[in-house]
């Protein structure tokens, strides 16, 4: 489904969306504004890129971004969790993961992605090992992002 579709579709059905992006900067955000209409449906973005901003605007405990990482299914959750609630959405997209080159503290390895989103009472995490430069590791989790809202809208009523 093309993202023009998944946005007329949205629309159609109402329903809002909203994401928190990390490591994407953005770019889930820019995504979608390039397509007509997208105001109908589209809230806004947050993005959280330094963990002091995410435990600082959107509550991630300091001890799960310790524990398990920024770059985490557990803080993936968190961030669409929370930004379901500050944004006021149905849908939200948390992204968080490594594009490389790996900062320092953080687990994991570059191509490294969590994507999660929270919508009703329902959510859903999914873990990828996408392989290219930054702006491709960033994209590819764009569209990955775009299937899984095209599935979950499959199903939705």
């Amino acid at each position: 489904m093309t993202t023009q579709l998944l946005i007329n579709e949205l629309i159609d059905k109402n329903l809002t969306i909203g994401s928190v992006e990390s490591f994407t900067g953005g770019l889930f955000a820019a995504t979608l504004v390039n397509y007509p209409g997208v105001s109908k449906t589209y809230k806004g973005t947050i993005v959280a890129y330094s963990n002091d901003v995410k435990e600082r605007l959107l509550n991630i405990k300091k001890e799960d971004l310790k524990k398990f990482s920024a770059v985490s299914s557990v803080v993936a959750l968190d961030l669409a969790r929370h930004g379901q609630k500050a944004l006021g959405v149905d849908f939200c997209f948390g992204f968080t993961g490594d594009a490389g080159p790996t900062a320092s503290g953080q687990s994991g390895e570059v191509g490294d992605v969590y994507i999660a989103l929270a919508f009703a009472n329902d959510e859903i995490v999914e873990h990828f090992k996408f392989k290219g430069d930054r702006l491709k590791v960033r994209t590819d989790a764009v569209n990955a992002a775009l299937k899984m809202l095209a599935r979950v809208l499959k199903n939705f009523e």
